[in-house]
């Protein structure tokens, strides 16, 4: 059973993604700001980020490339969340390093099958 943590500042979102995320069983936890997840991070690798690529308190490709330079952390699966659906967007986010890319809104079933391919792809 894997783990979650879900990197969004948006209250809704969060919701949504918890909601999805919990029906796959294993630990689900928020953080809505960068700092937040640094804190959750210290405490417990989770097996699947959710990152947000624009959060109030930094980017979601810089932060992923502060995590990549950690340790224990450097192998964790992660997918990318953004407004922006255009391919420039679409590369940047995934040159960085997410293993996989979804636009905002997210639809539920497009997320959880994104969810079982990363972890598939192991």
């Amino acid at each position: 059973m894997t783990s979650f943590l879900i990197i969004e500042d948006d209250p809704d979102t969060q919701v949504i993604l918890h909601d999805y995320l919990g029906t796959l069983g294993g630990e689900v936890q928020v953080a809505g700001t960068v700092e937040e997840a640094r804190r959750l991070l210290e405490e417990s690798t989770p097996g699947l980020l959710l990152i947000d690529v624009g959060l109030p308190d930094g980017d979601g490709v810089s932060f992923l490339g502060e995590i990549r330079g950690r340790g224990g952390l450097g192998s964790m699966k992660t997918i990318g969340l953004t407004a922006y659906s255009d391919p420039v967007t679409r590369e940047r986010v995934l040159s960085a390093g997410f293993d996989e890319v979804l636009w905002k809104p997210v639809d539920g079933q497009d997320l959880l099958r994104a969810v079982k391919r990363v972890i598939a792809a192991g």
